[in-house]
């Protein structure tokens, strides 16, 4: 599949997750739990996906230290959320 297809078939299935839930923040691992992808996309998909979304304005970066949440590898990650006036 080429690259720009699979970018909006990722941005397809982040975005009604971000729309269901407007006040929840949720981080890349949990985004790619939640969306019913398949186990082989790779985590870096779905955060260029995230990054895109958020360059549109669509969603916004939770920065506060107290946002981030422990991923897969017991690295912290950030969290995006819904951008309000969307």
């Amino acid at each position: 599949m080429p690259t720009k297809a699979k970018s909006k078939e990722l941005t397809e299935a982040v975005s009604p997750l971000q729309e269901k839930n407007k006040t929840k923040s949720f981080s890349p691992f949990q985004v790619h739990a939640q969306c019913g992808l398949d186990l082989l996309t790779p985590i870096t998909s779905i955060r260029r996906c995230i990054s895109n979304l958020t360059r549109d304005k669509f969603l916004v970066k939770n920065k506060e230290k107290e946002s981030m949440i422990d991923g897969e590898y017991n690295t912290p990650n950030h969290t995006w959320t819904l951008v309000k006036n969307n």
